[in-house]
Formats: structure tokens, C-alpha cells, sequence
């Protein structure tokens, strides 16, 4: 009998002790994740109310916490011994309520804040989120221009954005149109001229000029970006691509990867 009492208390120890490391674990990185969106989005007003909304999406990890903290003192040393059967139900309950807690609340981060951001409408041309616009600005502010010029037919044009979650930012602007061949020629000669400018490079039927980062498509670099500009004399199609992932495999899932070049 005694052997079974402590047995008991070890394992209910155990898993209210990892319940609680669990929870204590996803509050921090909620937290982390929090600070690196304010720091990067740079709008504190919006920020307030997402986090405020974040941290009540941790009231099931909260409850988990409480709840382990509750079954810990139960089984301290030297009073396990005197719990009643009542005290080993609730206990019992308390420990599979937490533990419903954290598969619900998905640890670790599923509940900080994301979001997505998505359009192939032209009319929302460049009209990007904040922290997507911050580092738009930092690493390659010039690479599109300010608005879709007159004249042009075949407008296409994509954004996709991932809210970014402990230093991980994804998104992807793309934009392409028909033009005169003065247009592509002035274009060429701009990028050219941007201080990030290092080479160029053949895409299919595109020559593509690199506006900043390095030569992309290559798996060796690993983390490299694609920011360039692409034209095609034959059909007078010009390409604005900007990519940014923290992997080089992920180029295979975007949507300039994936067109007819």
C-alpha cells in the first residue's frame, strides 16, 4: 500500500510539475512573440489591443497552471499521506483538466498573434502591412515603383504576408505588366542604378536584374532573398519580384516560382 501511495505521488508530481513547466513555457514564448511584433509592426496602438487579445488566448494554459500549482501542494511532502479520496479525485480531475488545458491550447505557440494577409487585386498595389513595409523600407525600398504606370495592359500583381512569430517573416509581392520597350529599357537602367544592385541573371525567357541581397535560386544560400526586376523584349513583359522566407526551400510553394517564365 505504501509502495502504491508513493508511486501515486510520483506521478502525479511528475506530470503536474511538467504541466506547469509546459505552461510556464508558453507564456514566455507568447510574450516573445508579442515583442517581436510591436518591435517590427512599430504601430503600438494596434499592437494593444492584439496583445491584450493574445494573452486572454492563454486562459486555458493559465487554468493548466493553476491547477498543477493546486495538485502540486497536495502531494508535498508530508501531507499526501493524509489525502482523503475526495482530495485524490479532485486531484485526479484537476490534473486531466490540465492536461485538456494544454493539448487545447496547442502549445507552444498557437496562440500568439497571426495572422495572414493576401491579394491578387491590382487596385491594392503596394499597399502592404506595416511590418512588411518596415522591412520593405530597411532592405529595398525602391525596387517597385510608386504606382502602376499609365498605359501599361496585363496588369497581374500578388501580396502575401505571414504575421511573424519569434524572428520567422514570410511574404511575397509580386507585380507584372506590358509595357513599351522604352519603359522596360528606363526600368533596367534604374535598377541598375540602385545601390543594391549586384548582377544579372537568366530566368527562362527573363533576364532579371538582382536589386539588392544576392543572385537568388541557388540552394547553397540558403536564406537568400529574391529581390529583382525581369522583362521578356519578346512580349514587352516586365516582372517586379520580392521575396523574403527564412528558407530557400520555400521558394517552391511561392507564386512567382510557380509562373511560366
Amino acid at each position: 500500500m505504501a509502495r502504491l501511495k508513493k508511486l501515486e505521488r510520483c506521478i502525479m508530481l511528475a506530470l503536474s510539475v511538467l504541466l506547469l513547466a509546459l505552461s510556464a513555457l508558453a507564456v514566455l514564448l507568447v510574450l516573445l512573440a508579442n515583442i517581436t511584433y510591436i518591435i517590427k509592426s512599430r504601430d503600438f496602438v494596434t499592437s494593444i489591443g492584439l496583445v491584450a487579445f493574445s494573452l486572454f488566448s492563454l486562459m486555458p494554459t493559465f487554468i493548466a497552471a493553476v491547477s498543477s500549482i493546486f495538485v502540486i501542494k497536495k502531494y508535498k511532502k508530508p501531507r499526501y499521506e493524509s489525502i482523503s479520496a475526495k482530495g485524490r479525485v479532485l486531484s485526479v480531475i484537476l490534473i486531466v483538466l490540465a492536461v485538456g488545458m494544454t493539448i487545447f491550447s496547442k502549445y507552444p505557440l498557437f496562440f500568439t498573434i497571426a495572422s495572414e494577409s493576401e491579394t491578387n487585386d491590382p487596385a491594392d498595389y503596394m499597399e502592404l502591412d506595416r511590418w512588411v513595409q518596415n522591412i520593405v523600407d530597411e532592405d529595398c525600398p525602391h525596387l517597385f515603383p510608386d504606382e502602376i504606370p499609365a498605359n501599361t495592359e496585363n496588369v497581374k500583381y500578388y501580396y502575401y504576408a505571414d504575421t511573424p512569430e519569434i524572428a520567422v517573416e514570410y511574404f511575397e509581392i509580386y507585380a507584372e505588366w506590358q509595357a513599351d520597350p522604352q519603359y522596360i529599357k528606363t526600368e533596367a537602367e534604374r535598377i541598375k542604378s540602385l545601390p543594391g544592385y549586384c548582377g544579372e541573371f537568366t530566368l527562362g525567357s527573363f533576364t532579371c536584374i538582382t536589386a539588392a541581397g544576392k543572385l537568388p535560386f541557388h540552394e547553397e544560400l540558403n536564406g537568400s532573398n529574391p529581390m529583382f526586376f525581369a522583362y521578356d523584349h519578346d512580349t514587352n513583359t516586365v516582372r517586379y519580384v520580392y521575396y523574403n522566407a527564412p528558407w530557400i526551400e520555400d521558394l517552391d510553394d511561392s507564386y512567382f516560382y510557380s509562373l511560366d517564365w
